[in-house]
């Protein structure tokens, strides 16, 4: 199915752009969310004449990321959680969780933006990426483990290390 972009996706398109999905991908998630629009030609034609106004929201949302992205990067956020055996997870660390230290640190920032590579499943540190924009991102440090205090000893344990192999 074609759909139109409203709002540029990482990996998808940037604004105004003509992309082929699957029809499910489109239905369930592009649409609804007002992501994108039906690729017809009166879409098209709207989207011509509105482009400049998506334009210069496009770029205003970009500022607001590059912003936001000065101010978290190569932070440290701390999760606190029941460690077991060989420092592993009672559970794991979602992006949910990562989304609400963030609030609680002054940073709202939506759960769907961070990307977790790997499942958090074990104590330690760990770097998570979080796309702000289709062309904004950054990295922060995940430290997790059964106290605070024992979260800021493995970042500053960490940070140690980075500096001592980066000489």
């Amino acid at each position: 199915m074609d759909v139109i972009l409203v709002s540029s996706r990482r990996g998808l398109g940037k604004v105004g752009d003509v992309v082929k999905v699957k029809d499910g991908y489109a239905r369930n998630y592009l649409l609804p969310n007002g992501f994108a629009v039906y690729a017809t030609q009166e879409n098209k034609d709207k989207l011509t004449a509105m482009r400049e106004k998506l334009d210069a929201e496009n770029h205003k949302a970009w500022e607001i990321a590059k912003k936001l992205v000065e101010e978290i990067q190569g932070k440290m956020i701390s999760i606190v959680r029941q460690v077991g055996n060989n420092n592993k997870l009672f559970g794991s660390v979602l992006a949910r969780d990562i989304s609400a230290s963030l609030s609680n640190m002054g940073h709202k920032i939506a759960k769907d933006f961070i990307l977790i590579r790997k499942p958090i499943k074990f104590s330690g540190v760990h770097p998570v990426e979080i796309n702000l924009h289709y062309d904004v991102s950054t990295v922060v440090y995940v430290s997790v483990a059964h106290s605070e205090n024992e979260t800021r000893e493995l970042y500053d344990n960490f940070i140690k290390s980075s500096a001592s192999s980066n000489q």
